[in-house]
């Protein structure tokens, strides 16, 4: 899953930004109004005099009076609002957020204006919800969980540490060692998010434009769940409430498709385990109906002319995940004409041509791979199988025999942009060169239409057998750059 929000350093800015006092328009107050008493001023002296003293064992005896003397006048004045405020600001203080919430939520069913307390659930809360966020930066994942809970039972009117807690789940779901365990962490991610939209949906803190933005993030990461799930109904239904806002968002419409797909396959294979009769007939309808909307929606798309070459990439992928490899490769196709060194759509055309068993086409892609990649074991290895299937003997060995020359390989490549600066991260491996040999190569960079853009000579220390080590190159251009390709030098070539 993708990062749906904010930077963390944004997110939390927008979050103070959010978390401020309400404004309190003219209403009925019922109850008991705040007032003072002995015990009220013996807690604020108390408090006064915690907040001056450095030493955390007078904080904390301080503290302790303050509740000893609060709990007198609770008793002595039960339905003074004030006594229960100057508690929980001191249960805040030590630490028990449960303490404090339970103070405030008595002190507001006494006094219905207390505004003030929404004030301070808010302070605790940001506190809160920044040690979660630091918590999970360092990777303290159960303190995270600990303190964004927290924040979200102090102060429920706006969504952000329901949000944060979403994307933790999430997050750790993808690395889970299990499908129990992954199965559990995203249910828990889906009960986050679906707890953000309500928190959303009753917000009166948000604008009307950031409860818009937060809920399509919300949605979309709903869709992505729950497909990953299986539960391609419920995916479906996010991705049409997604598009009923972003009705022109290629790839969310891509991903609807390919939902639809299989959820047809699934709806289909229930279907084969029923007897024939009016359910096993619905199901059936109900398959034939999504697929022929899933068609309509890749046709639609795949003849449109106004796509740029990211977006038919993205068509691609879509269809690379339903096993449409044909449309796949036609889709990839367009987004190489638009920019012939579009990053990564030329090995995934190779991949498609390759699963479709489009020979013929796959040859002329796969060298021209060879040529741009030529330390790519994946390029070789299907040119030999293209060429093995076609019974064509001598090419088919002369491609092996080029996988085979590869001892030392280039792999996982990723392109990031930042304005002007781009980075090109990749790994090398060793799959039987010299360990601690160098291996120097010229990396050219070209624009979105296929013009070369600058080039940059890179040595690559050759790592132990087996080994695999990851290699970065910076590049400045204000020409956006759309890809690249490597060479070997002149006297190395044929020795890879």
């Amino acid at each position: 899953m993708s990062v749906i929000r904010l930077s963390l350093t944004a997110l939390i800015a927008a979050v103070l930004a959010a978390w401020t006092q309400p404004d309190v328009q003219a209403q009925e107050c019922v109850g008991s109004k705040p007032s003072g008493s002995t015990w009220v001023r013996s807690a604020d002296q108390h408090l006064s005099v915690a907040a001056r003293t450095p030493m955390p064992d007078e904080k904390r005896s301080r503290y302790e009076q303050t509740l000893r003397a609060l709990a007198e006048g609770m008793q002595r004045q039960p339905d003074n609002p004030r006594h229960y405020e100057l508690a929980g600001i001191a249960y805040a203080a030590m630490g028990d957020l449960v303490g404090a919430d339970t103070m405030w939520a008595k002190a507001e069913h006494l006094w219905s204006c207390y505004a003030v307390i929404d004030t301070l659930r808010y302070n605790e809360a940001a506190r809160a919800f920044q040690r979660g966020t630091n918590a999970a930066s360092a990777g303290e994942l159960a303190e995270a969980e600990e303190h964004l809970q927290l924040a979200h039972m102090i102060y429920f009117a706006l969504p952000h540490p329901l949000l944060e807690l979403g994307d933790l789940y999430a997050q750790q779901a993808l690395m889970a060692a299990t499908d129990e365990e992954q199965a559990t962490l995203q249910e828990k991610a889906i009960e986050s998010y679906r707890q953000a939209l309500a928190t959303i949906e009753l917000s009166t803190r948000l604008s009307e434009e950031e409860s818009d933005q937060y809920r399509r993030n919300v949605t979309l990461a709903l869709a992505h769940l729950y497909g990953l799930r299986g539960d391609y109904e419920k995916a479906s239904e996010a991705w049409d409430t997604y598009l009923a806002e972003q009705p022109g968002n290629v790839q969310a419409r891509s991903n609807a498709a390919a939902v639809m797909v299989l959820w047809a396959d699934q709806t289909e294979d229930a279907a084969a385990e029923l007897d024939d009769g009016p359910e096993k007939e619905a199901l059936l309808t109900k398959t034939d109906s999504l697929r022929n909307d899933a068609n309509a929606l890749y046709a639609e798309l795949l003849a449109r002319d106004d796509l740029d070459a990211n977006q038919y990439a993205i068509l691609g992928a879509g269809l690379t995940q339903i096993r449409r490899y044909d449309d796949a490769s036609v889709a990839y196709g367009k987004a190489l004409a638009l920019s012939p060194y579009h990053f990564g759509s030329l090995e995934q055309l190779v991949l498609v041509l390759f699963y479709a068993g489009s020979y013929d086409n796959l040859i002329v892609s796969a060298h021209t791979m060879a040529e741009r990649y030529p330390l790519n074991t994946n390029a070789w290895s299907v040119l030999y199988n293209a060429y093995y299937a076609m019974e064509e003997t001598d090419s088919a060995l002369a491609a092996y025999e080029q996988h085979e020359a590869v001892k030392v390989e280039l792999l996982d490549f990723e392109l990031i942009v930042e304005g002007a600066s781009h980075t090109l991260k990749g790994v090398i491996h060793n799959i039987g060169g010299e360990q601690g040999s160098s291996l120097d190569l010229v990396f050219d960079f070209y624009d979105e239409a296929g013009q070369q853009v600058t080039s940059v000579g890179q040595s690559l220390e050759v790592p132990e057998p087996g080994g695999a080590v990851r290699f970065s190159i910076e590049v400045e251009s204000s020409v956006p750059i759309a890809g690249f390709a490597y060479r070997l030098p002149q006297e190395e070539t044929g020795t890879r």
